[in-house]
């Protein structure tokens, strides 16, 4: 399980630091060097954007969460996917499990459907679905065509994963 973030600073604090306006995190006229007055902050780590206060380092999506609605989840997801799109309408919180329902194929993927593995028997192929619950994958069977096992995984990824059900590929909002 990810280690619990940090509390972030004040509400006082981050409004007269920052404002916040469609996904966006702007320097306020009075905040010091380095930073430019009206200029987005932050900066990009693996996917995701982050500024500093005061030597610590924040995720600009918690910030973003919080500015708008007065608390902050342990887990914020980002729900088409895009870790440096912190509009207020792409951030919903989440748990931890629900946040890894909704990550997209791997590139390591060779079957192309996220769940699917091709299966080359000695007289046969088939296709085994599998889908991540309750913290281990499930083997949910082996189908003779991979439209089979893709339909039947995307049928159970909605029943078990619910709005944060991911089939591979990102929408947009």
């Amino acid at each position: 399980m990810p280690a619990k973030p940090k509390p972030l600073p004040s509400m006082e604090t981050l409004n007269s630091l920052f404002e916040f306006k469609d996904g966006v995190l702007y320097n306020k006229p009075d905040r010091s060097y380095p930073a430019k007055a009206g200029q987005p902050v932050g900066y990009e780590i693996a996917g995701y954007q982050f500024v500093d206060i005061k030597r610590q380092k924040y995720a600009v999506h918690r910030i973003a969460f919080y500015m708008h609605h007065g608390w902050v989840p342990d887990q914020i997801d980002h729900i088409n996917g895009n870790g440096l799109d912190n509009r207020i309408d792409n951030l919903r919180p989440a748990t931890d499990a629900q946040n890894a329902y909704n990550r997209a194929t791997s590139k390591t993927n060779t079957s192309g459907h996220k769940g699917i593995v091709e299966y080359k028997g000695k007289k046969a192929s088939s296709w085994i679905a599998q889908i991540w619950y309750g913290g281990k994958y499930k083997h949910l069977g082996s189908f003779s065509s991979k439209e089979l096992a893709v339909d039947f995984l995307e049928l159970a990824r909605d029943l078990t994963h619910g709005e944060y059900a991911n089939h591979g590929t990102f929408r947009s909002i």
